[in-house]
């Protein structure tokens, strides 16, 4: 397989071209909004020590040592530094490290727990951190006075859970009505996981008193992420929640094309080429095409950098037809990174930007794992 890759560009690049001083961004991180250069050159010096070992081989030629036929030396005690020298094995390993902390997340988040261990517990856990629905919860709270100062901070974090029912939450605030504040930071959270009934009653109830409106313009931002058209729906009839061009943006990139329709329909805001951008990132050539044809803040070339890195070939093919942005080397470097080798074809076929000597160097590493 490394040597289809190898061949593959030997036969068709030249791969003295230089990295493209436009390159200022290159991944796609929505929850800081930060685009950035996740393969700079690592020119750590690094010293190794080798140890000498014998080869063997018996009467069928087969070899007792098979390492021994590497065309270099391996060290006798790898350092971290010599792991993370390489740029795709440095990037797999944090990757895996993201995935871990998502996965132990969510197993925090989903841990199954039978009944008769949760009444076991704090009462007030029934609430915060499982959910528990009215009809368990009723026969288990303490009284008032034994935990007064909780029950608030409890009853905004339920609204939080994802699985949080209006019912369960209008019997909480029965049992504890004058108890109950709620936070801004919950209001927004409310937006993010889409309790609509929930959201409602917090801003009939408590706005402005309590909310404050730089929370119903977190909400509007929370709510366009997330494709919580409701929600949206919601807050753009209230007068004087601001939206912001990140509204349409975060819709685009994360698919929601409903909630774009919504926004440039009904909204003065707009949005800006990340919009555009994100959505070729996303694969969502709807809300490529939807931007196209109605709005005018365009793209850049990243759109079909980033397309290219997650193998959208589709995207490519339809930027390549219907926009002038173009691409960079990045689009051919990033595909190799990634192992799309349909999309390098089509590049070297499509496109004359060509790529960078990181193209093969990536391409190799990743057949090298």
């Amino acid at each position: 397989m490394i040597d289809t890759y190898l061949q593959y560009y030997s036969s068709i690049f030249d791969s003295s071209s230089s990295n493209s001083n436009r390159d200022k961004k290159m991944a796609f991180q929505p929850l800081k909004k930060i685009k950035s250069n996740h393969h700079d050159d690592d020119n750590t010096i690094i010293t190794t020590t080798t140890t000498s070992t014998s080869m063997t081989v018996d009467s069928n030629n087969s070899i007792d040592n098979p390492l021994l036929l590497l065309p270099f030396p391996l060290p006798t005690r790898p350092s971290l530094s010599i792991v993370l020298k390489g740029k795709y094995i440095r990037e797999k390993i944090f990757g895996y490290v993201k995935e871990i902390n998502e996965m132990n997340k969510i197993d925090d988040e989903c841990q199954s727990t039978k009944g008769k261990d949760i009444i076991k517990l704090d009462h007030l856990k029934m609430i915060s951190t499982f959910a528990m629905p009215w009809n368990f919860i009723k026969h288990y709270l303490p009284k008032k006075d034994s935990v007064m100062e909780s029950i608030s901070k409890v009853i905004n974090r339920y609204c939080c859970h994802r699985n949080a029912t209006m019912e369960t939450f209008l019997h909480l605030l029965d049992w504890s009505p004058e108890d109950f504040t709620p936070q801004n930071e919950v209001v927004s959270e409310v937006a993010t996981q889409g309790h609509t009934e929930i959201f409602e009653y917090l801003i009939n109830n408590y706005y402005p008193r309590q909310i404050t409106i730089r929370s119903m313009s977190q909400s509007a931002r929370n709510a366009s992420e997330n494709g919580h058209l409701l929600i949206v729906q919601l807050l753009s009839a209230m007068e004087g929640v601001r939206f912001s061009k990140d509204a349409m943006d975060w819709a685009a990139a994360y698919g929601h094309l409903n909630t774009v329709r919504y926004l440039h329909e009904n909204r003065t805001e707009g949005c800006t080429y990340d919009a555009m951008d994100w959505a070729a990132w996303g694969g969502h050539l709807d809300i490529v095409k939807y931007l196209h044809e109605n709005r005018s803040e365009g793209a850049t070339t990243y759109a079909m950098n980033w397309a290219a890195k997650n193998g959208h070939l589709d995207i490519l093919d339809w930027l390549h037809e219907n926009r002038s942005e173009g691409a960079t080397t990045r689009a051919m470097d990033l595909a190799a990174l990634k192992g799309h080798l349909n999309v390098l074809d089509w590049l070297h076929f499509n496109r004359s930007e060509g790529s960078t000597t990181n193209a093969m160097d990536w391409a190799a590493e990743r057949m090298v794992i």
